[in-house]
């Protein structure tokens, strides 16, 4: 005799619950990671020192602009915060006669050499390449 249907209902419905799980896990654990994506960034590269003195950080960071970039067209400084690890410095350097202007509006995107990272102590911090979060 054949199995009722409820009865012959059971295996997928066992098998679909158990796939559905593990995708609302995966779902719901990206969902996590996402929000709390800042914190997990300040926690992963644990060679910056957390900032204490934020004064310090703003002086060492006018110090390294006023030696690195003194001639600079404009400077940008994000004060350092407790979710950040130091002050992020970027100039944009006085263009060069005869150079033409970089591509978009603002002059070129993407350059690594007119950006900066000012540690708690007011120096120059470099993040490891090993900080896969970053």
């Amino acid at each position: 005799m054949s199995k009722s249907f409820r009865q012959s209902q059971s295996f997928p419905h066992t098998w679909s619950g158990l796939l559905l799980g593990r995708i609302l896990f995966l779902v719901f654990a990206a969902g996590t990671i996402a929000f709390w994506r800042e914190g997990l960034n300040r926690w992963a590269p644990p060679e910056l020192a957390r900032v204490e003195a934020p004064a310090r950080v703003l002086a060492g960071a006018q110090r390294f602009l006023e030696k690195r970039a003194p001639d600079a067209k404009s400077w940008l400084i994000t004060i350092a915060s407790e979710q950040s690890p130091g002050a992020q410095l970027s100039w944009v350097p006085q263009p060069k006669p005869g150079e033409a202007k970089g591509r978009g509006r603002r002059g070129g995107r993407g350059r690594r050499d007119n950006q900066a990272l000012i540690g708690a102590d007011g120096r120059t911090n470099t993040i490891a390449a090993t900080c896969p979060l970053l």
